[in-house]
């Protein structure tokens, strides 16, 4: 199979990055970062053990060739784009791999492109671009993947791209429903990344020190549990611990969400936190703990925002 990456920052460029160290082709398209990888190439600094690669890298899309597979790991806020951005590289076959944040992202693909080619992911990685050309990976991994629309899918295409990614050193696990892939790793965005703009910028480990702030947490993944259930989505209530354990482990991560707070960037609200929202609360959910989630974050960003504005 061949590759493309739309999104060649801290995950897509990790994975598709993995992708092309084992020797598989993968054709990443890049913007600022455009001239210095194609010098320098690509650097990963990971947990998992450390590489380098040099990308078959691209300025445009028109320039790319059509792939077997094109993974989107843009901003959930750039998938407007993908009308531009996939054409010139997909064929009628071509299957797309959406590993963005929350929920939505298919379901606009779907509309432009037909939903039965998409393949439904999540990355549950630590991983943040420090320099160009430079990723550091410090915890986790594991790239989990599932139809879009699963009725009479073929189940191995999925298990032949889980091995792809495998033989590359990723924990790639295969589950034939994306949508509870989607939400499942919803439990984890909306508590720690968006706890982490809540009180204005901090790390998992402030998160998880303070006994207040670790129930708050807990309290929003219940509801993303319930949430859930809008999509007809049955998600065990022992991930809640799952995810404290897992997150534990990461020390004092730095969302992504966070990162863009502090770099005065856009965030990932609407996909990542209002959406999970609007489809529980249009199913009569009660959601207080989410709805006062959603107020503290766009609270905080407006501060920032006028802060910044301040400092022009």
């Amino acid at each position: 199979m061949h590759f493309a990456v739309i999104g060649a920052g801290a995950v897509g460029g990790y994975y598709g990055g993995r992708l092309a160290s084992h020797g598989n082709e993968v054709h990443f398209l890049y913007r600022s970062e455009y001239d210095y990888v194609k010098k320098n190439g690509v650097e990963v600094r990971s947990c998992h053990g450390d590489f380098k690669f040099r990308p078959l890298a691209y300025k445009s899309v028109f320039e790319m060739p059509r792939v077997d597979v094109v993974i989107v790991a843009l901003k959930s806020f750039h998938t407007k784009y993908l009308t531009e951005l996939l054409p010139p590289i997909i064929n009628s076959e071509t299957l797309i791999l959406d590993i963005q944040n929350g929920l939505g992202n298919e379901d606009f693909i779907a509309e432009h492109f037909g939903g039965d080619r998409i393949i439904a992911g999540s990355a549950f990685i630590c991983s943040e671009r420090i320099a160009p050309g430079v990723i550091s990976h410090t915890a986790e991994g594991t790239l989990k993947i599932g139809w879009y629309k699963p009725e009479g899918k073929d189940n191995s295409i999925l298990e032949k791209v889980a091995s792809i990614f495998k033989n590359c050193g990723v924990n790639a696990l295969v589950n034939p429903r994306g949508i509870e892939i989607k939400w499942a790793k919803l439990i984890w965005n909306v508590a720690f990344n968006g706890l982490s703009v809540y009180y204005g910028g901090i790390t998992t480990a402030d998160i998880l020190a303070d006994s207040e702030k670790t129930k708050f947490a807990e309290r929003l993944m219940s509801e993303v549990i319930e949430s859930a259930e809008s999509d007809g989505v049955k998600l065990d209530s022992q991930l809640i611990e799952k995810n404290f354990s897992v997150t534990r482990s990461m020390n004092a991560y730095r969302t992504s969400m966070t990162v863009d707070f502090l770099k005065g960037r856009e965030l990932e609200i609407s996909a990542m936190l209002d959406e999970p929202f609007r489809r529980g609360t249009s199913a009569g959910k009660n959601l207080p703990n989410m709805r006062e989630l959603i107020r503290g974050v766009r609270a905080r960003v407006e501060e920032r925002n006028l802060k910044l504005k301040g400092e022009e």
